[in-house]
């Protein structure tokens, strides 16, 4: 395995890249915390006792789940054509439009609720769920566009964190207003502005690519762009969609993102229900233990991360192995957890958080295997193929609330929540499995674009001229 060196300087220590970066961190927090918080607020929006306010309304809703599973119909619709678009036509207006609406939805679901009852809130989710379409397709054409090959693995750390941060925000946070004066409306009110002052930022400091960027130094872009063969040069090159429907290390990906999309979606939705009706936790200590899993994984993302880095740059193991030793890690480590808990009796509370703590620290180990391998076998088409394999794999995030709903008919009832870990262990498992034989860390010959003569030597006088008007 060849590692790869840079001689020319990189340009400031603190980038333009590296603003990117910050601003898909925040972003991923909000869609998360947007997404999470219905999982927590559901159960104060139909309990009367939850609120200290006696004015908060509350529903008397039998259809939580579908409640909960309306986010993936919009969802899975968009995330296929949502990724060809911020490939073609690049992110940043479409990720400012797709934040935009997405924080309106939420502020709109306390009135839509009292409006047209559950039937509002879905519509309001189901539109939520059409603008979020465009964070993980914008997310992973951003990397691909951004993050040089030596630091990608640390640039996705830092963006993929946000999935754990607003998880963990949500949960204490969700919690502690549900229990308030505010209510759980206050919820939906303080993630929806914050929605809007991201797109504020966004405005004025996202960019699509290094190109686009009117202020960047020309080391810096330079770096970025040679680091990934992708120079202002290349061709705009359409999708590839007969060979890409044709690699196996495409497939991998798909499956085994596919593998551990149920047990995630499980967990998102579901488990606070869990913790409420079998372990028996109020709605402010199912919100910050709910919390905990995730801070136990964005411990062990960093340890991941910097280990991830080490040994691939240190030529320890092949960037391969490394892929798959730590999708291992991050699958095979759940599926067990998972099943552990299946057959813990209820009355093992501590054993309960113990073990679902244990599978928040192993996931986190998921992002340094298949989550960056898209980047590792196409930086070009990174965002179409996750928003291919994000769209299957949706309709797992679909399917898990709908089958806890036909399944578990007793909330109560610790053995029918037995069959829902079962489930969840063995995606994680069979998704693993393929992707540990049929996964490929080459950049495979479809990602490949035409380049134009002399285009890397332009933006080398670039940067002699940036650097002499420096001087």
């Amino acid at each position: 395995m060849e590692k790869v060196t840079y001689a020319e300087s990189k340009g400031p220590t603190f980038g333009k890249r590296h603003v990117q970066a910050i601003l898909q961190f925040f972003s991923i927090v909000l869609e998360m915390a947007s997404r999470a918080c219905v999982s927590l607020s559901i159960i104060a929006m139909t309990d009367s006792t939850t609120s200290s306010n006696p004015n908060i309304p509350t529903y008397d809703w039998s259809n939580t789940n579908v409640i909960l599973s309306s986010f993936y119909w919009g969802y899975i619709a968009l995330q296929l054509p949502a990724a060809q678009l911020v490939h073609s036509y690049g992110i940043k207006w479409f990720l400012f439009a797709a934040m935009l609406v997405n924080s309106l939805s939420m502020t709109l679901i306390p009135t839509f609720a009292a409006l047209l009852g559950s039937t509002g809130v879905m519509i309001c989710r189901a539109v939520q769920g059409v603008s979020q379409g465009f964070f993980y397709p914008s997310m992973q054409t951003m990397l691909g566009r951004w993050a040089p090959e030596e630091e990608r693995s640390r640039m996705s750390m830092l963006v993929y964190t946000g999935s754990a941060i607003g998880t963990i925000l949500c949960g204490p946070i969700n919690g502690y207003i549900c229990e308030s004066h505010y209510g759980w409306p206050g919820t939906f009110y303080l993630f929806g502005g914050l929605g809007f002052v991201w797109c504020i930022s966004w405005f004025f400091f996202g960019f699509s690519t290094p190109a686009s960027h009117p202020t960047i130094s020309a080391e810096e872009r330079l770096y970025i762009e040679k680091s990934l063969g992708q120079d202002k040069g290349v061709e705009n090159v359409p999708t590839p969609w007969t060979s890409i429907l044709t690699s196996m290390p495409f497939y991998s990906v798909v499956l085994a993102t596919v593998g551990i999309t149920f047990g995630a979606a499980f967990l998102s939705s579901d488990m606070p229900t869990y913790l409420k009706n079998v372990v028996g936790y109020s709605t402010k200590t199912n919100g910050i233990l709910s919390s905990v899993p995730t801070i136990a994984g964005i411990a062990s993302n960093f340890i991941f991360a910097l280990v991830s880095d080490f040994i691939v740059t240190r030529n320890y193991v092949s960037k391969l192995n490394s892929r798959k030793i730590f999708h291992v890690i991050g699958s095979y480590g759940p599926s067990t957890c998972m099943l552990i808990l299946a057959y813990l009796p209820k009355s093992d509370v501590n054993l309960t958080m113990t073990y679902l703590i244990i599978n928040g620290a192993l996931a986190s180990s998921q992002h340094y295997g298949v989550v960056i391998n898209n980047l590792d076998i196409s930086p070009r088409f990174a965002g179409v193929i996750g928003g291919f394999s994000s769209t299957i794999s949706s309709s797992m995030s679909l399917c898990a609330p709908l089958l806890v709903q036909f399944l578990v008919t007793d909330e109560t009832n610790v053995t029918q929540w037995r069959t829902i870990f079962i489930i969840a262990a063995g995606w994680y498992f069979v998704g693993a499995t393929f992707f540990v034989i049929f996964a490929s860390a080459d950049v495979q010959p479809w990602d490949s674009g035409k380049i134009k003569k002399n285009a890397v030597e332009k933006i080398k006088k670039e940067s002699v001229t940036s650097f002499k008007s420096n001087v």
